[in-house]
């Protein structure tokens, strides 16, 4: 457990490193199972969830070596295909390890994925894409499921009912060393979904996209390599709305731009001015910002990830009323209970769209963390807030997500300190 305190009124100044993507990070480690050469990852994030799937994947059998951001992995060691119930209800991406231990074993056990409970996350559509690819449940209950692999997978057309990040994952790793061609329709085309393709095509995968459809032609093997994660956008969003809530002026180094065109569509609006180069991006803000009306949903628009955080924009902006509507997540809002608890004017219309009525000032106070995103939220909103906020972090959630985070909120002038208790 966490206890962040923060103190507001301090602009922001200065530059900051953003760290290798957490989600892409993640996909590209777990594909990298489908190797059993010597791989290089390089810009990976130092964050609790890439230590905790490293853990179950050196129980599985990797060989490893996490230094300085880059991971030298091999994986042709494996020898078990059992993850257990406390790591893998840690991490929501262990889910994604399902098809490389099916194809090297033809069965696996696995305990029910975790990660943030911000809404209900039910894994329906993995059951679904495991059973268009043919393969069996043989137990599915509260703690554990079990699948097995009677056959070897051929070619194969499905489509995905809903777009998911993670079911998109499952079907690109049972296709890619399978036999024949894969069609597989209405896929995630996120950026963190792309830079995995990129990694898998770079070892020797066989994918290309178009649109949202995915055409896979299987490989007998993949091979080892070098590979360079994005740069995290969720981070690059926080950093730039830290400056325009704070005013002042901020670089944003080693970033991605051209997958954060939304965002930055968004804080312009707001009345930032933002110029961008190859890998930075520079923000200055000196007067009011404006609020701003925006939606959430799957790329290239809004992200979901950002959407609790840039709550924070439309808060201080005396009587002017916004909306933001949640269009990934059901009921992704347990930010607004403890933002309103701080002085906010915000009403919960429906389980998807929430209503921002300006006030002059929010307040210091002791307010609690229920996910990664909503712990983020707080600690935004405490530096802007008039006195001492204290966020009880109960689950470490910020950890899970943010590499060195209080160490870059200070460096650019946040008043932030935190304690950790046991």
């Amino acid at each position: 457990m966490k206890k962040i305190f923060v103190y507001g009124g301090n602009k922001v100044n200065g530059d900051v490193k953003i760290s290798g993507s957490k989600n892409s990070s993640l996909s590209i480690i777990i594909s990298s199972l489908l190797s059993n050469e010597d791989i290089l990852i390089k810009n990976i994030p130092n964050i609790k969830d890439i230590n905790v799937l490293l853990k179950i994947l050196k129980l599985l059998g990797s060989k490893i070596n996490f230094i300085n951001s880059n991971l030298y992995i091999n994986n042709k060691n494996i020898n078990k295909n059992i993850i257990p119930l406390y790591l893998s209800k840690l991490i929501r991406s262990s889910i994604n390890i399902i098809p490389s231990i099916l194809l090297r074993f033809g069965e696996v056990k696995i305990s029910f994925p975790g990660g943030c409970n911000f809404c209900k996350r039910p894994i329906d559509l993995h059951i679904k894409v495991f059973k268009d690819f043919n393969i069996k449940i043989i137990n599915l209950n509260k703690k554990y499921i079990e699948l097995k692999m009677f056959k070897k997978i051929t070619n194969k057309k499905i489509y995905i009912k809903k777009i998911s990040v993670g079911v998109t994952l499952n079907a690109i790793f049972l296709s890619v060393l399978s036999y024949g061609k894969f069609i597989i329709n209405n896929v995630s085309t996120e950026p963190e979904v792309i830079d995995t393709i990129n990694f898998l095509n770079t070892i020797g995968a066989n994918i290309n996209i178009i649109n949202n459809t995915l055409i896979i032609y299987g490989v007998k093997k993949l091979y080892g390599g070098v590979y360079k994660v994005l740069s995290d956008r969720i981070e690059t969003g926080t950093f730039l709305l830290s400056c325009v809530l704070n005013k002042g002026s901020l670089y944003c180094l080693n970033t991605n731009n051209k997958y954060l065109t939304k965002i930055i569509d968004v804080l312009k609006i707001s009345g930032a001015n933002i110029k961008t180069g190859n890998d930075y991006i520079y923000i200055s803000m000196y007067k009011k910002h404006k609020p701003v009306t925006f939606s959430s949903n799957v790329y290239p628009e809004f992200p979901t990830d950002l959407q609790p955080i840039f709550t924070n924009l439309n808060i201080i902006n005396n009587n002017k009323i916004s909306y933001i509507t949640e269009n990934i997540f059901f009921n992704r809002f347990s930010h607004v209970n403890e933002l309103i608890n701080m002085g906010a004017n915000i009403k919960i219309l429906s389980n998807f769209k929430i209503l921002c009525t300006g006030v002059n000032n929010i307040f210091g106070k002791t307010i609690y963390a229920k996910d990664l995103r909503c712990s983020m939220s707080l600690i935004l909103a405490g530096t802007y807030a008039i006195g001492q906020s204290v966020i009880i972090d109960k689950g470490d959630y910020i950890d899970r997500g943010y590499e060195n985070i209080f160490y870059k909120l200070k460096s650019i002038g946040i008043n932030i300190l935190y304690f950790n208790y046991f």
